[in-house]
């Protein structure tokens, strides 16, 4: 049973029961392309996910609060990061691989710069120190399994993201998945499982958000 609280001045007045804890957050996760031809497009359709998701959830109007959830790679990433940073919207950062072996894949100097940028921003980081077998997670080693060890990485880390999301933000491009842990397999997955996905397909800017009254919509 909640407990009540009563102010002085209201003494004699029915009690008014106090929440003793904050309403639960809704995970809001994201995966997309990194190769992003035309990047206002996809963050104007990326900024129109968000507010739906704001509408869709009740949030705007004090719901339950949003937190996001996603890697930060070149790309669709990074521009779903400073969309939801720039909304106050709290965020959370998930890695394949520890931070130092994440950035230092990257190709592009500026892309790295702005992705570290963002990172220092994040609510938290959350990466994991070791693989299921035990060995360290080390991606990067010239080892003749580099490759199979990065694409379980990236694989463990789609499958975190969409266990911890209640709803998902996918940029496609309408391909079949190319590897392990890509947008293409992470939606996929969160339909299978029955998380609501607002797709934003990369070249054209259409965006199919979850149905709400039975019905798809398009826009």
């Amino acid at each position: 049973m909640p407990r009540t609280r009563q102010s002085s001045s209201d003494a004699g007045a029915p009690a008014v029961a106090v929440p003793l804890t904050p309403p639960p957050v809704l995970v809001v996760g994201f995966s997309g392309k990194r190769e992003i031809p035309d990047p206002a497009r996809v963050a104007a359709g990326i900024d129109a996910a968000l507010e739906w998701i704001l509408r869709a959830t009740g949030s705007a109007a004090g719901g339950r609060p949003l937190v996001a959830l996603s890697a930060v790679a070149e790309g669709a990433d990074t521009l779903f990061a400073e969309a939801v940073l720039a909304r106050g919207i709290p965020w959370r950062l998930i890695l394949p691989f520890p931070p130092a072996d994440f950035f230092a894949a990257f190709a592009s100097p500026a892309a790295r710069e702005r992705a570290e940028k963002l990172a220092a921003r994040a609510g938290s980081i959350e990466f994991p120190e070791t693989a299921p077998d035990g060995l360290p997670v080390r991606p990067l080693d010239p080892d003749p399994d580099e490759k199979r060890c990065t694409d379980a990485a990236h694989a463990r880390c789609g499958v975190r993201l969409v266990d911890a999301a209640d709803m998902l933000v996918i940029v496609t491009d309408g391909a079949p998945a190319r590897g392990p842990g890509g947008s293409s397999e992470i939606l996929q997955n969160a339909r299978a499982r029955g998380k609501p996905c607002v797709v934003i397909h990369r070249d054209t800017g259409e965006i199919e958000f979850p149905p709400t009254t039975g019905t798809d919509h398009r826009h």
